[in-house]
């Protein structure tokens, strides 16, 4: 889907992960495993988004840690915490990465005519690094632009 979401009769399959006390959504379709926390390797000059490498499958994936560009601080590991593998278009390339949660919550469907774009001024979050909020019973749900953070951290890196 576009940063446009909000369109009459669409829906939206996510799954709902709490970083710290902030609720995210993040789309089923990105989603290819939930795994237990499992060790990570550190990678030099990694900096505090790119946490380091992480095993699966026999496969190195890269682990994000999405608490950093949203200004959330980090919870210790717990029996709660998970990490998501997603594999998202960057330049017409799938990349697989991984991102750390404090905990997964559901997968709920909702209307996308619920989407609300970011106000324009009085919130923390970088503007390009949402797709949009929901305001729910629990309170707001922060949609990322996961493609638009990733492309974004691959490009510094790249400049480095």
């Amino acid at each position: 889907m576009t940063k446009d979401l909000n369109g009459s009769g669409k829906t939206l399959t996510v799954v709902a992960l709490r970083l710290g006390e902030r609720i995210f959504a993040i789309e089923t379709s990105a989603v290819l495993e939930i795994l237990a926390p499992i060790p990570v390797t550190r990678v030099p000059h990694g900096g505090a988004f790119a946490q380091g490498v992480i095993n699966v499958r026999g496969g190195v994936v890269p682990l994000a840690d999405l608490r950093v560009i949203f200004s959330i601080p980090k919870l210790p590991v717990d029996e709660d915490t998970r990490i998501l593998v997603l594999q998202i278009p960057i330049e017409n390339e799938q990349i697989t990465v991984g991102i750390t949660a404090d905990e997964v919550l559901e997968v709920v469907t909702i209307d996308c005519e619920r989407i609300e774009p970011l106000p324009p001024a009085g919130t923390i979050w970088p503007a390009d690094y949402v797709r949009g909020l929901i305001q729910g019973p629990e309170g707001i749900t922060i949609l990322p632009d996961l493609n638009t953070i990733f492309a974004a951290h691959i490009a510094t890196a790249n400049a480095l």
